[in-house]
């Protein structure tokens, strides 16, 4: 859906008979819309008038080799048109590739150590190129740079598990360098109770709740 910022009225919709479970959405510079679907193992490509670019992944096939996915969680794109695809709730590894869609290579596997995961489950990038990955069930966020070796990561201490992650909401973000600024989650508990946690950057440790509709 393509909505109305002031009114929330819908403007255009495309995707019927396509998705199966949508889960991650990413819009890159050049207006193209990226979904991933985590029914289909799949990860799609639209330019902005909703027409489908290309798809990577076999529909319905999971599998761990360089050209499907197993319930693949989100993806986010470069300036240069290459891509990240956190893969996700099956595997437990960043992969990426060319902005035709040619895998050039990836990192990751099962685990609580640096540069391991436990559910990757969103993912974004910042000015400088760094991969800002959302370790779920670890409970923290990962940073590496482009090639994927581990710069850093920020755990989670104050609250209970963050699952709903967008690594940066980029409205709070104003497409700013993710260091800059603050970051914003939702956890669990929060979900349920429609509020928005608040946490600082360097620390990332609760700092307030607010009451807010989402």
């Amino acid at each position: 859906l393509t909505l109305d910022r002031k009114t929330g009225n819908v403007l255009k919709s495309w995707g019927r008979d396509i998705f199966i479970m949508p889960h991650g959405l990413e819009v890159d510079s050049e207006g193209n819309v990226w979904v991933t679907d985590v029914g289909l193992h799949q990860i799609f490509k639209f330019n902005s008038n909703g027409n489908l670019e290309f798809v990577l992944g076999e529909a319905g096939v999971s599998g761990s080799d360089q050209s499907h996915f197993n319930l693949p969680t989100d993806v986010a794109v470069s300036n240069d048109g290459s891509f990240f695809i956190s893969d996700g709730y099956g595997n437990s590894r960043i992969m990426k590739f060319s902005n035709n869609g040619e895998y050039l290579y990836e990192w990751g596997k099962f685990g609580s150590n640096e540069g391991e995961f436990n559910i990757p489950h969103g993912i974004d990038l910042d000015n400088s190129g760094n991969v800002y990955v959302a370790d779920r069930e670890n409970n923290r966020i990962q940073k590496f740079d482009n090639q994927g070796n581990f710069i850093t990561s920020f755990k989670n201490t104050e609250t209970n598990q963050v699952e709903h992650w967008e690594v940066a909401l980029k409205y709070y973000l104003g497409e700013t360098d993710l260091s800059l600024t603050t970051w914003y989650g939702l956890n669990r508990t929060d979900t349920l109770n429609r509020k928005l946690k608040h946490f600082t950057h360097k620390q990332f440790q609760f700092q307030q709740a607010l009451d807010t509709d989402i």
